[in-house]
Protein backbone atom coordinates (compact mmCIF):
# COMPACT_ATOMS: atom_id res chain seq x y z
CA UNK A 1 0.00 0.00 0.00
CA UNK A 2 1.77 3.29 -0.98
CA UNK A 3 1.37 6.72 1.79
CA UNK A 4 1.84 9.99 0.90
CA UNK A 5 3.20 13.08 3.40
CA UNK A 6 2.80 16.28 1.86
CA UNK A 7 4.49 18.83 3.23
CA UNK A 8 4.88 22.77 1.86
CA UNK A 9 6.51 25.67 3.78
CA UNK A 10 5.98 29.32 2.63
CA UNK A 11 3.30 31.51 2.73
CA UNK A 12 -0.14 30.53 1.63
CA UNK A 13 -0.44 31.38 -1.85
CA UNK A 14 -2.97 30.36 -4.61
CA UNK A 15 0.49 28.54 -6.67
CA UNK A 16 1.15 26.73 -3.63
CA UNK A 17 -2.40 25.91 -3.36
CA UNK A 18 -2.62 24.36 -7.04
CA UNK A 19 0.25 22.29 -6.68
CA UNK A 20 -0.94 20.68 -3.53
CA UNK A 21 -4.35 19.88 -5.57
CA UNK A 22 -1.65 18.62 -8.41
CA UNK A 23 -0.21 16.36 -5.61
CA UNK A 24 -3.69 15.00 -4.34
CA UNK A 25 -5.00 14.40 -7.94
CA UNK A 26 -1.68 12.60 -9.30
CA UNK A 27 -1.79 10.45 -6.33
CA UNK A 28 -5.57 9.16 -6.56
CA UNK A 29 -4.84 8.67 -10.26
CA UNK A 30 -2.05 6.51 -9.74
CA UNK A 31 -3.77 4.61 -7.05
CA UNK A 32 -2.18 6.11 -3.67
CA UNK A 33 -4.32 5.14 -1.16
CA UNK A 34 -3.45 7.17 1.51
CA UNK A 35 -3.06 10.64 1.17
CA UNK A 36 -1.61 13.08 4.15
CA UNK A 37 -0.41 16.50 4.87
CA UNK A 38 1.42 18.05 7.32
CA UNK A 39 -0.06 20.61 9.17
CA UNK A 40 1.79 24.07 9.21
CA UNK A 41 4.87 22.75 7.13
CA UNK A 42 7.58 21.86 8.50
CA UNK A 43 6.13 22.22 12.16
CA UNK A 44 3.74 19.60 11.23
CA UNK A 45 5.87 17.49 10.32
CA UNK A 46 8.14 17.66 13.57
CA UNK A 47 4.98 17.82 15.75
CA UNK A 48 3.55 14.76 13.88
CA UNK A 49 0.35 16.90 13.17
CA UNK A 50 -0.98 15.35 10.00
CA UNK A 51 -4.24 15.46 8.33
CA UNK A 52 -6.04 12.80 5.96
CA UNK A 53 -5.88 14.81 2.51
CA UNK A 54 -7.41 11.68 0.34
CA UNK A 55 -10.36 12.27 2.40
CA UNK A 56 -10.84 15.61 1.40
CA UNK A 57 -14.14 16.21 -0.99
CA UNK A 58 -12.71 16.82 -4.77
CA UNK A 59 -14.85 20.09 -4.57
CA UNK A 60 -13.24 21.31 -1.55
CA UNK A 61 -10.02 21.26 -3.39
CA UNK A 62 -11.20 23.98 -5.28
CA UNK A 63 -11.16 26.28 -2.25
CA UNK A 64 -8.48 28.77 -1.83
CA UNK A 65 -6.71 29.70 1.33
CA UNK A 66 -6.66 33.47 2.22
CA UNK A 67 -3.60 35.09 3.97
CA UNK A 68 -3.07 38.60 4.00
CA UNK A 69 0.25 40.59 4.03
CA UNK A 70 0.89 43.77 2.93
CA UNK A 71 2.59 43.56 -0.96
CA UNK A 72 1.50 39.96 -1.30
CA UNK A 73 -1.88 40.42 -3.02
CA UNK A 74 -1.22 39.99 -6.31
CA UNK A 75 0.56 36.30 -5.23
CA UNK A 76 -2.47 34.71 -3.37
CA UNK A 77 -5.31 36.08 -5.31
CA UNK A 78 -6.41 33.20 -7.00
CA UNK A 79 -8.22 35.82 -9.74
CA UNK A 80 -4.72 37.12 -10.11
CA UNK A 81 -2.99 34.32 -11.04
CA UNK A 82 -2.32 33.56 -14.79
CA UNK A 83 -3.49 30.71 -16.16
CA UNK A 84 0.00 29.74 -17.54
CA UNK A 85 1.27 29.89 -13.91
CA UNK A 86 -2.16 27.99 -12.50
CA UNK A 87 -1.49 25.05 -15.36
CA UNK A 88 2.39 25.43 -14.27
CA UNK A 89 1.87 25.10 -10.54
CA UNK A 90 -0.43 21.77 -10.78
CA UNK A 91 1.95 20.61 -13.50
CA UNK A 92 5.02 20.87 -11.06
CA UNK A 93 2.80 18.94 -7.89
CA UNK A 94 2.05 16.43 -10.17
CA UNK A 95 5.28 15.52 -11.23
CA UNK A 96 6.65 15.77 -7.73
CA UNK A 97 3.99 13.24 -6.56
CA UNK A 98 5.26 11.25 -9.41
CA UNK A 99 8.70 11.64 -8.34
CA UNK A 100 8.31 10.64 -4.90
CA UNK A 101 6.85 7.53 -5.97
CA UNK A 102 9.45 6.69 -8.28
CA UNK A 103 11.75 6.93 -5.12
CA UNK A 104 13.23 10.10 -5.94
CA UNK A 105 14.87 12.01 -3.20
CA UNK A 106 16.82 15.02 -2.86
CA UNK A 107 15.50 16.83 -5.71
CA UNK A 108 13.32 19.88 -6.74
CA UNK A 109 11.06 19.76 -9.69
CA UNK A 110 11.65 22.60 -12.43
CA UNK A 111 9.99 23.66 -15.22
CA UNK A 112 11.99 23.21 -18.53
CA UNK A 113 11.05 25.50 -21.09
CA UNK A 114 11.08 23.82 -24.53
CA UNK A 115 12.54 25.32 -27.47
CA UNK A 116 10.50 27.20 -30.10
CA UNK A 117 8.94 30.57 -30.26
CA UNK A 118 6.19 29.94 -28.43
CA UNK A 119 5.93 29.13 -24.48
CA UNK A 120 5.68 25.75 -23.76
CA UNK A 121 7.60 23.68 -20.74
CA UNK A 122 7.58 20.76 -19.06
CA UNK A 123 9.35 19.46 -15.75
CA UNK A 124 12.67 18.20 -14.63
CA UNK A 125 14.50 17.27 -11.59
CA UNK A 126 17.23 18.78 -10.16
CA UNK A 127 19.56 18.37 -6.74
CA UNK A 128 17.87 20.25 -3.96
CA UNK A 129 21.57 21.23 -3.00
CA UNK A 130 21.86 22.91 -6.62
CA UNK A 131 18.69 25.26 -5.73
CA UNK A 132 18.26 25.43 -1.94
CA UNK A 133 22.21 26.38 -1.11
Amino acid sequence: MARVLAVQSGGCTAVINNSLVGVIEEARAVGVEEIYGARFGVRGLLGADFMDLGRQDRAMLGLKARFDKPGMMQRMSISLVSETDGQEADLVGRAGMRAALDGASGVMVTLVRLPGDAYHCTTGLAPVEKIAN
